[in-house]
């Protein structure tokens, strides 16, 4: 029988006192020296079935003799030190093994472009987390300029950044996430959270070029500001004018927006929470200075004073008509 099923007596002694199981093979070989099928309510099990239980048991008894293995939580983290060290010195290895790495971003000079990024991020800017920057816009009123605030990500830093879309809401974000620009951006004196609780201001560095000022000075107002036209009475009679406004919470902030303005011989009012210009000759030559990267001041600006007067349109219209037949 063990001839037959290629194996020694011994073994096949211990087949039936069933202290081993029986190979499929010998099964195999058995049936067909007897004529017989192979019984179909007996189990079969795979090659190297019992590798998993048997690793298991070994470690378990292995743990029993020796203790547990030589591994501590220190000797865990410095394997995780070595390993962080080899990925960041190859790159590649890390992407094929599977890692997620710290992308790389181009670190810009000081610039007036860079400036008037600046300024967009203390306007409706957030650096959120220490992974992510986003900045606010109205989708409904500056489509346009969300898409040029997208370009400008990449411009700069050669980051593509998404815009995130609210089905419930027109205020949409463009977002730009790596780790190494929020550093990057903390070097030129943003900061991580509240900005009006931080209280931002300007950095430094802005003050050291005028062009650096008119930029910053640009990016605010892009995003914090507004240009508007309003009606106010003077011993009875009705006038009206176009103003420019910036509006934030962070008095730092606002001191530094009059401060621009009266280094470019602009006459500013403030307000707790407002920077005003309010002379239209001032206003013109605000944008023709200054001027602006969003499409919706530059549209409500061409509108305000050059494609209609309604100044004059919404005095006549205050106007009472029957005053006018007693004149």
């Amino acid at each position: 029988m063990a001839q037959c099923c290629g194996v020694h007596p011994r073994t096949l002694r211990d087949w039936r006192h069933e202290k081993h199981r029986m190979s499929y093979e010998a099964l195999q070989r058995v049936c067909q020296k007897t004529n017989l099928s192979i019984p179909e309510e007996i189990p079969i099990l795979s090659e190297f079935w019992h590798i998993r239980r048997a690793g298991r048991l070994g470690g378990w008894r292995r743990t029993e003799l020796y203790g547990p293995p030589p591994a501590t939580l220190e000797s865990r983290r410095k394997g995780g030190r070595i390993s962080c060290e080899r990925f960041r010195a190859n790159p590649t290895l890390a992407k094929a093994c599977g890692f997620i790495i710290r992308k790389s971003i181009r670190r810009p000079r000081k610039s007036a472009q860079l400036a008037e990024f600046i300024g967009i991020m203390l306007g409706d800017g957030c650096i959120s987390s220490r992974f992510q920057v986003g900045i606010a816009f109205n989708a409904k009123t500056d489509g346009a300029y969300g898409v040029y605030l997208q370009r400008l990500f990449w411009t700069l830093f050669g980051l593509s950044a998404t815009i995130q879309r609210r089905v419930d809401s027109n205020g949409w974000t463009v977002v730009a996430s790596s780790r190494t620009l929020v550093e990057y951006l903390q070097t030129l004196g943003l900061v991580i959270g509240d900005k009006v609780a931080h209280q931002v201001d300007v950095p430094e560095w802005i003050w050291a070029r005028q062009s650096y000022q008119r930029a910053c000075l640009r990016g605010l107002m892009d995003t914090d500001g507004s240009i508007y036209h309003y009606t106010h009475r003077v011993n009875g009679s009705v006038y009206a004018h176009a103003a420019l406004c910036f509006t934030n919470r962070s008095q730092p902030l606002l001191s530094s927006v009059q401060r621009i303005l009266s280094n470019h011989d602009f006459h500013s009012l403030r307000r707790p929470y407002q920077v005003y210009l309010n002379r239209q000759m001032e206003i013109q030559r605000y944008f023709q200075i200054i001027g602006s990267s969003n499409s919706k001041h530059l549209g409500r600006f061409q509108e305000y004073f050059f494609d209609r007067d309604p100044i004059k349109e919404r005095c006549e219209s205050l106007v009472d008509p029957a005053a006018l037949e007693k004149r």
